[in-house]
């Protein structure tokens, strides 16, 4: 279903196919999505390594840019059936940026929340899976740059909002601080 579109003044061909089944084959979703869960396994083992030797933010730093590099490259990329390796290459990528991410995040749950953490962890669960269902829902109905676009929107506004979450936590940290001296 491949069309043409114009897209700031240049014509870009645009499908809603993918960037794994259309270049290299429906029979490699299967090899892909394994691959990717065991660089989530491994990449969720080596950052929780890491994050006892460096800060938080670094961790948050590193997989924004992973993922703004995944996307930026999804973005400019044309996929083609030689490019077997690097179709293979930005999904690990992906996946490990989001192991850096999701028990980080786990960790300031723990962190901003210590007296509510079911009720937290709870809602926090809740949203993924309305992402998931959104992902799936949408994955038909939207364009691939469409989804790039959001996808890029969200990674800027979750960083922003984490720095803001930062700031007013270690406000309130210090305020307590203060009146507990």
């Amino acid at each position: 279903m491949a069309h043409t579109i114009v897209l700031n003044g240049e014509k870009r061909k645009e499908d809603k196919g993918s960037y794994i089944s259309c270049p290299i084959g429906i029979h490699m979703v299967g090899f892909v999505m394994a691959a990717c869960g065991v660089a989530s396994s491994f990449g969720t083992f080596v950052s929780s390594r890491v994050a006892t030797y460096t800060r938080r933010h670094v961790l948050f730093a590193m997989a924004a840019l992973i993922h703004a590099a995944v996307f930026t490259t999804l973005y400019l990329w044309t996929p083609k059936e030689t490019d077997t390796k690097y179709v293979i290459l930005l999904p690990l990528g992906w996946a490990m940026a989001d192991s850096i991410f999701l028990p980080q995040v786990i960790a300031l749950i723990a962190l901003y929340f210590p007296d509510k953490k079911e009720p937290v962890f709870a809602n926090a669960h809740a949203w993924l899976c309305l992402d998931s269902t959104l992902t799936f829902a949408f994955s038909s109905v939207l364009y691939v740059y469409a989804k790039l676009y959001i996808m890029f929107t969200l990674l800027v506004t979750g960083i922003g909002m984490y720095i803001v979450a930062q700031k007013l936590y270690k406000m309130e940290t210090e305020k307590y601080t203060r009146i507990n001296e």
